[in-house]
């Protein structure tokens, strides 16, 4: 994943050859979910504790900063509940 530093925003870009969701979701749930990516790894890297169930947080406020304007409760447990049935494909070996 690629970071690009702007005005103190940060731009990520995902390579589709690491981890990859199916084509059949929003913009916004993409958005989501390299957000989510992000967030992960960040966690893994500073070996942040995860809740009694075994999750990481990421707050409203963080997903706001990222994205650039303040997201609609309803829209994001929509998204979220789209990405959560949609398959998930890590590739091993890193073919495109």
């Amino acid at each position: 994943m690629k970071v690009q530093q702007e005005k103190n925003i940060q731009n990520i870009k995902a390579p589709q050859a690491i981890v990859h969701v199916k084509h059949s979701i929003t913009l916004r749930q993409y958005k989501l979910w390299v957000i989510l990516l992000n967030k992960f790894r960040d966690c893994y890297e500073i070996n942040e504790e995860k809740d009694e169930k075994g999750f990481f947080k990421i707050s409203k406020k963080e997903i706001r900063e990222y994205i650039g304007y303040e997201p609609v409760k309803d829209e994001l447990k929509v998204d979220f509940e789209g990405l959560r049935k949609e398959p998930i494909i890590i590739n091993y070996l890193e073919k495109d």
